[in-house]
């Protein structure tokens, strides 16, 4: 059995994300804006699409991450 390993780096802005993907992550991962752990780090969409339009001429994977806080800190349940 063969297993295969992904070099997943955290991006926190698109230079950080652009400095991976040079040298040799597999893919990055940012946050969008209002909806990450690090909203207020103020990266721009813009910012996003030229790192996604970066990895995409490395063919490296790039994943857009969406957190939604409660306000309370508490999780409803949901049901359905």
């Amino acid at each position: 059995m063969t297993t295969s390993l992904e070099l997943l780096a955290p991006a926190g802005n698109a230079e950080i994300g652009i400095a991976a993907i040079d040298h040799g992550a597999d893919a990055v991962y940012i946050g969008a804006p209002r909806f990450s752990a690090r909203a207020d780090a103020g990266v721009a969409m813009s910012d996003i699409e030229r790192l996604i339009q970066h990895a995409h001429l490395y063919y490296a994977k790039s994943t857009l991450r969406l957190i939604q806080f409660s306000p309370t800190g508490r999780l409803r349940r949901h049901a359905g």
